[in-house]
């Protein structure tokens, strides 16, 4: 058997669905002889993630002549396929990191927590040094969970909606904002001044239009797929948080491949992966230029947001995260932007 293989490339977007089993594409690329390996989404066939996982499908088959294939399952949530992948009852998923760390490594939270990796070639970086180094997260993740990250994808950044512009910490003082009920989220906004909300997700549209809330986050897929542009003037590009999905593939499977094979997955997965990156990049900007011309939103680019200043606002609590509960200290992290 082959030994662990070279690091994957880190460019990528993913997706996650499940096996209860049933299949909703069957074989992707023309294997259906072979070995075929069984990869989880959580999001339907439309979605960008599992035209990813496709594409990922397609070059394998292309890459091995047929020999092998990937067949795109549905399950259930992202715990179901941890534990299916674990187990080997499917081959893989996609999964966000927050998801893994939480189950197998709290110490490496920082991964996708707010106001931490400052772009993508950061959270590259950090990939490199704290899931693909010796002794990282992917070690124990394959320990531990008998699966391993092959790429790790860009799903997006999120930004800030008010009925004001939000470029400066000052702007977001004393505002009563939606945030998810995650503790190191709300943690961090409470420290740059915001009065953090609880609204579950399907009352946030209301929330916002009778005042309960005055501002909100999230990726601006998420602002247009709740009209939030009906309840909502400004749309701030903030980027204080980056967004990924995570392709895993069961340990032994993955030792199963001779050299060249694993080769083959590595290789189509990292196109695939750059492809989806600038899908994701280009929808997004699409859905910028739309709400701007269809519902008169104003857009505050990231170049007019003081991302600096919010990053330091936020430093004090960060700090007693990296102390209390990550793996590396504030400055580490830091060193690698």
């Amino acid at each position: 058997m082959a030994e662990q293989g070279r690091r994957p490339l880190l460019k990528a977007i993913g997706g996650t669905a499940a096996l209860g089993i049933s299949t909703l594409a069957g074989c992707i690329g023309d294997g259906t002889s072979g070995d075929n390996f069984k990869i989880a989404a959580t999001f339907g066939q439309d979605h960008s993630q599992v035209q990813l996982l496709e594409r990922w499908g397609e070059n394998l088959s292309n890459e091995t002549d047929g020999s092998l294939s990937i067949e795109y399952v549905s399950l259930g949530g992202e715990e179901d396929h941890i534990s299916a992948t674990s187990s080997g009852s499917i081959a893989g998923h996609g999964v966000a990191m927050t998801a893994l760390t939480q189950s197998y490594g709290t110490e490496y939270g920082f991964l996708e927590a707010p106001f931490v990796a400052e772009d993508w070639e950061h959270f590259q970086a950090l990939m490199d040094e704290y899931v693909y180094g010796d002794g990282g997260f992917n070690d124990q993740l394959i320990e531990d969970a008998n699966q391993r990250i092959l790429g790790s994808a860009f799903r997006g950044l999120r930004g800030t909606t008010a009925n004001k512009e939000v470029s400066e910490p000052s702007d977001i003082e004393g505002v009563k904002m939606r945030l998810p009920e995650f503790e190191t989220w709300v943690n961090s906004w409470e420290e740059i001044g915001a009065e953090a909300t609880p609204v579950p997700y399907d009352e946030l549209y209301q929330a916002l239009q009778t005042g309960v809330v005055s501002s909100s986050e999230g990726p601006i897929a998420q602002f247009v797929d709740s009209s939030l542009y009906e309840v909502q003037t400004h749309f701030s590009q903030t980027d204080h948080l980056l967004q990924t999905q995570n392709w895993v593939i069961n340990e032994d499977r993955w030792q199963g491949l001779d050299e060249s094979e694993q080769e083959a997955m590595q290789t189509a997965l990292d196109e695939a992966i750059e492809w989806g990156n600038e899908e994701t990049r280009s929808q997004a900007d699409e859905l910028l230029q739309m709400v701007q011309d269809e519902h008169d939103v104003t857009v505050v680019s990231s170049d007019d947001v003081n991302q600096d200043a919010f990053r330091s606002a936020a430093e004090p609590q960060l700090e007693e995260f990296f102390s209390d509960r990550w793996k590396p200290s504030l400055e580490d992290v830091q060193s690698l932007a």
